[in-house]
């Protein structure tokens, strides 16, 4: 549960594919199909690595003033930044419960890893190739309508393999909104969407729901691996963030998902 906690900090947030990840990992360590309760409680593990980054735009969320030193792009309209959220969340939340038994089968297919891996490597070359050219509004400056779409891409990205932060900030870019903007913007909608996943998760009562669930002592060591792993990876993001886009991810999303189909076939 190390391996796959660091697994899942590290690629939570950077445009690969955490729940793909997740699935490939469990392949290869032999844990063929991962508890949905274990799944849950890894993301939560990386909730608060986030909480820990994202300090200040929760600062400004709650009516408080950012830290002294605190980034110049931080958000300052906590109004529009709500509103955002909440529009954002609740397309997410209605498309997901609309396709629910859809979403979960895709995580017993490495197939539907593979061709999601796929799906996000092309939405990161082409919103880096065009996107990114025309990109110019911040986190302030955003409209309900822009929401509504990034949080479309969020649902989207519930498909196994469909990296959430990729294909949110891709959205962002294809609207017009700065890469940074739409990175802080993408991670704080994820707040919600790990929150009522793990929620929904609780609520759905047994939490060995799959035939070779592991112990939850493990499981909480591995949440605890992929909140570090999570903060040092948003460290690392938005240094790339500053310097140029990420179409170098695209590649090794080409990469893993070429091993998912491999192992598909070969199984």
């Amino acid at each position: 549960m190390i391996v796959l906690g660091l697994v899942q900090g590290a690629t939570e947030f950077l445009p690969v594919s955490s729940s793909g990840h997740l699935v490939l990992g469990g392949e290869l360590l032999g844990h063929h199909e991962l508890a949905l309760r274990d799944v849950v409680i890894l993301h939560v593990g990386t909730l608060v690595g986030m909480t820990v980054y994202f300090r200040d735009e929760l600062r400004v969320l709650l009516g408080l003033p950012p830290n002294v030193g605190s980034a110049d792009d931080l958000p300052r309209d906590a109004f529009r930044l709500w509103r955002n959220l909440a529009i954002g969340t609740a397309v997410t939340v209605v498309v997901a419960f609309s396709a629910r038994s859809l979403f979960e089968s895709a995580f017993e297919s490495l197939l539907a890893v593979g061709c999601g891996l796929f799906l996000t490597a092309t939405a990161l070359l082409l919103s880096a190739k065009f996107a990114l050219r025309r990109a110019s509004r911040g986190v302030d400056e955003m409209t309900s309508l822009d929401a509504a779409l990034i949080g479309l891409a969020q649902s989207v990205a519930i498909w196994p393999g469909v990296s959430r932060s990729g294909s949110t900030i891709s959205a962002g870019l294809a609207l017009g909104i700065r890469q940074e903007a739409a990175a802080r913007f993408s991670f704080l909608l994820a707040f919600p969407a790990i929150g009522g996943a793990t929620l929904d998760s609780i609520l759905d009562g047994p939490a060995a729901d799959a035939p070779d669930a592991i112990p939850l002592a493990p499981v909480l060591v591995g949440a605890a691996v992929a909140a570090v792993s999570g903060f040092l990876a948003l460290v690392l993001l938005f240094r790339i963030f500053r310097r140029t886009s990420l179409a170098g991810f695209a590649y090794y999303c080409f990469a893993a998902g070429t091993l998912a189909l491999l192992l598909h076939f070969l199984r």
